[in-house]
């Protein structure tokens, strides 16, 4: 859909005028024929007996209060026979012409082209009437729209494109909180988001959602040119793409099966950081249905599609034995045993060694043909660790009633990786550093998220001891420079009990120390990245902002808010 000058010279009106032109002349043209006729046919005589006219202004009533059916009545005299023939003639021309007119308009209310012009005006009108910063989604496939309803769940909002008016449609029966404002429309064409707030100031961010690398790269490549201080986040599933959109600093390209790629081989090599991962980046509870790891062995990977042969990669790079499953198998090479078959077959995973594999890959495109690979594995083989692949959201029951060890969504692991650069992008940073870090630490994080999530669903926050955002802890370090973050982070209502979270990392100087000690000194402008419960969360921000909780949980009582007061407390240890 082209919708070039949207909010300037594109008109619903002039497009109306154009599509009913041949109906509107065809009335102008019978109602001017009318009051001409009107005024021209011979009336009664008068007193000397010469016909009588009706004035151009009397017939342009009459003609007006009849061809409108409104019938008023009101004559200024007597009609002749010639005029009463001439009004039936009126009569049955615009009844016959009101006729073509509403048919025509019937017709043109149902103009695929007319509707698609309204919802883009009214779209555009939306958009301009958002008063809150909103993220610019292109593509509204699964993908997109689980990325939206994250969004939703932080309070932020979304304006939403796509070229399938079907996935348009489908976002007002999700559970949103505060629907998207959508459009089907090609997201790919630089007015088209320009309309959806591309260059408006509360646009924060873009997310280039679909599936068509092109189209993410066309995405890219308008929001690098046109408003290029926004932040980026885009899903390529090639490299050549990638490399593309690299070249217009997008901050994070996400191909979902190099992200499956990079778990798998965390999960095998540092287990407590992949868990950690899985925690911070809020991955839906239901997809890791075991505590323990991928196991070292055998693996057998059935379908050698993209998500297979990133299975494959992860699992070779640990120097496992493995033997890939699929009906157009070719030589894998060294590392790998290739093998031609149907996975759902019995004999198939038998001749893959089945009984002395221990874990099991389900990769294949068919939801259906995964949960039949992994039935027929854990028939032979019943202590499997068992992967499997989810492509439709639709076949969600199936897999929640089925039993599996990792499932893998690939619209999860693009919309948890979107969501953690778009709201923090500290978070994929610390998760990085935390891949390299000793085991032991890693499962020391571990541990006190499992702890803390007890509580209640984690959040990650970002608040920086500044005037603006911590305007008691700020003129607080100024007086006291004893300020310890052991100190700081107890519950005002149930001190000296610590706030459910924790300290991911501590900048200061442009310099991140991840995991800082609980007796690290607080400094002004010192920014602080912590995980914890929604309520842990909200107290921070109260300690840090309001001066009389702050001072609770520094001193242990309350501090008198009255003048009187404070000059009491301070002669009461004297006395």
């Amino acid at each position: 859909m082209n919708v070039e000058g949207l909010d300037r010279n594109f008109s619903v009106i002039l497009l109306v005028l154009r599509r009913l032109r041949g109906p509107l002349i065809l009335m102008v043209t019978l109602f001017t024929l009318s009051v001409l006729g009107m005024a021209l046919a011979p009336g009664p005589p008068d007193a000397e007996g010469r016909p009588t006219h009706l004035s151009l202004f009397h017939a342009f009533y009459f003609v007006s209060y009849t061809a409108t059916t409104i019938g008023f009545g009101e004559v200024p005299e007597a009609f002749s026979d010639a005029q009463r023939l001439w009004a039936i003639v009126v009569i049955y021309l615009s009844v016959l012409a009101w006729a073509y007119l509403l048919k025509q308009a019937v017709t043109l209310m149902q103009d695929e082209a007319l509707r698609r012009a309204v919802a883009a005006l009214g779209f555009a009108r939306r958009v301009r009437r958002l008063h809150h910063p909103f993220v610019l989604i292109a593509g509204f496939g699964e993908t997109g729209a689980q990325l939206a309803l994250a969004l939703d769940r932080e309070g932020i909002a979304t304006v939403a494109l796509d070229l399938d008016p079907k996935k348009i449609e489908r976002a007002e029966m999700m559970e949103f909180v505060h629907p998207p404002v959508t459009l089907a429309a090609d997201a790919s064409d630089p007015n088209v988001l320009l309309a959806a707030g591309l260059r408006q100031p509360r646009c924060a961010a873009v997310a280039a959602m679909t599936d068509d690398d092109a189209a993410n790269l066309a995405v890219t490549v308008t929001q690098g040119l046109l408003a290029p201080r926004l932040p980026t986040v885009c899903r390529a599933e090639h490299d050549a793409t990638v490399a593309n959109m690299a070249e217009f600093a997008t901050t994070a390209i996400i191909d979902p099966f190099h992200v499956f790629q990079n778990d798998l081989a965390l999960a095998l090599e540092h287990p407590a950081a992949w868990r950690v991962r899985q925690i911070l980046l809020d991955m839906p509870m239901d997809e890791i249905r075991t505590d323990r790891p991928p196991p070292r062995g055998r693996w057998i990977i059935c379908g050698a599609g993209r998500l297979g042969l990133a299975a494959e990669a992860a699992l070779r790079g640990s120097e496992l034995e493995l033997v890939v499953i699929d009906r157009a198998a070719t030589d894998g090479g060294k590392h790998s045993e290739w093998i031609t078959g149907d996975a759902t077959q019995a004999e198939v995973l038998r001749r893959a060694g089945i009984e002395k594999a221990v874990g099991i890959v389900a990769a294949t495109s068919n939801d259906i043909d995964n949960i039949s690979i992994l039935v027929a594995a854990r028939r032979l083989n019943p202590s499997l660790y068992t992967i499997v692949r989810q492509n439709r959201r639709r076949n969600e029951a199936l897999f929640a009633a089925f039993h599996y060890d990792l499932r893998v969504v690939p619209r999860h692991l693009v919309a948890a990786e979107a969501l953690a650069w778009l709201r923090l992008p500290e978070i994929p940073a610390f998760l990085a550093w935390l891949a390299n870090a000793p085991q032991e630490l890693a499962h020391d994080l571990q541990e006190t998220l499992l702890r803390l999530r007890r509580h209640g669903p984690l959040r990650n926050l970002k608040i920086a001891i500044l005037p603006q955002t911590a305007p008691a802890l700020w003129h607080a370090l100024a007086d006291d420079s004893g300020v310890t973050l052991e100190r700081l982070l107890r519950s005002p209502s149930l001190r000296p009990e610590p706030l459910a979270l924790r300290v991911l990392a501590l900048e200061r100087e442009g310099h991140w120390q991840p995991l800082p000690e609980p007796s690290t000194l607080l400094r002004r402008g010192d920014v602080l990245l912590v995980s914890g419960t929604a309520a842990a969360l909200a107290d921070l921000k109260e300690i840090c902002g309001y001066e009389p909780t702050l001072y609770y949980v520094l001193e242990g009582r309350e501090r008198p808010q009255t003048w009187l007061g404070r000059w009491w407390a301070k002669r009461a240890p004297e006395g």
